[in-house]
């Protein structure tokens, strides 16, 4: 055979590098987007469960308040996703500046799912909206929580981040209605409340934001399941010996059945 030249060679490896150049798959992309709140696409309220017909829907501040004397504070928020065909949320959190605190105790907060839709001008503990009761008082839940935060004068004048990035996942696929968030103290917390900055807060500064992140590629998975180790096991004796376990901070209880036996509740608390 014929050996290459110098030119012949030269040529024969530009073409493979460009070959391999083109058969290389371009790179995603990622992108931020921060919405304001604004009355076209936010809603915000809180409800009280002392005045169960009382609205707040166009307070500059909303109240979450821990209470085991029926006087809790629960907020729900609401917002109206961007078009995002084609594109993949990677993470999505919702920032709110807390304006307010009781006292010193921290309350623990959770952040759930609603599971039925509201109206900010008619909304409180009893109704939905005009006329429309909840299914559950104080805001039908749709869902298992997705943060949690204890809140204090120690996080007074901060932004309080919420994590909600697989329920906006699952909003913009469709996979579950979009009815917006519950906040809702734990009432072992005691008698303590936390205030936030409302969209219809006087300083734009301290009104509600959410920072969206994307991506142009495809989801590696689009629904999944995932087992989480519980932190405590309850034992409870009922003609024999019945192992139950349950997470800690679970907010229902975990119906057992021993051996021949009735089935009973796991206490509400890990121990």
């Amino acid at each position: 055979h014929r050996p290459f030249d110098r030119a012949t060679l030269v040529v024969a490896l530009s073409a493979a590098l460009a070959g391999a150049c083109l058969s290389t798959p371009a790179r995603s992309a990622t992108f931020q987007r921060i919405l304001p709140s604004d009355s076209l696409t936010f809603r915000d309220a809180h409800l009280r469960e002392d005045l169960i017909f009382e609205w707040h829907g166009a307070d500059p501040v909303f109240t979450v308040q821990s209470s085991t004397a029926r006087r809790s504070l629960h907020a729900v928020v609401s917002f109206a996703l961007p078009p995002l065909g084609g594109f993949t949320v990677t993470s999505a959190s919702l920032q709110l500046n807390q304006t307010a605190a009781s006292n010193g105790e921290a309350i623990l907060t959770r952040a759930l799912p609603l599971g039925e839709s509201w109206s900010e001008t008619s909304t409180s503990w009893l109704t939905r909206q005009l006329f429309q009761p909840w299914r559950v008082r104080g805001g039908t839940v749709g869902g298992a929580w997705l943060d949690r935060k204890l809140l204090s004068n120690g996080t007074k004048n901060t932004v309080v981040d919420w994590r909600i990035g697989p329920l906006v996942s699952a909003w913009q696929t469709g996979d579950l209605p979009n009815y917006g968030l519950l906040l809702a103290a734990d009432p072992e917390s005691g008698e303590h409340s936390v205030g936030f900055g409302a969209r219809e807060n006087a300083n734009a500064a301290l009104r509600p934001k959410l920072v969206l992140r994307y991506t142009d590629e495809p989801p590696a998975i689009h629904a999944g399941t995932a087992e989480i180790q519980p932190p405590a096991v309850v034992v409870s004796h009922m003609e024999g010996q019945c192992l139950a376990w349950q997470p800690a901070d679970a907010w229902r209880s975990i119906v057992v059945r021993a051996p021949g036996g009735p089935p009973s509740r796991s206490p509400r608390r890990a121990a």
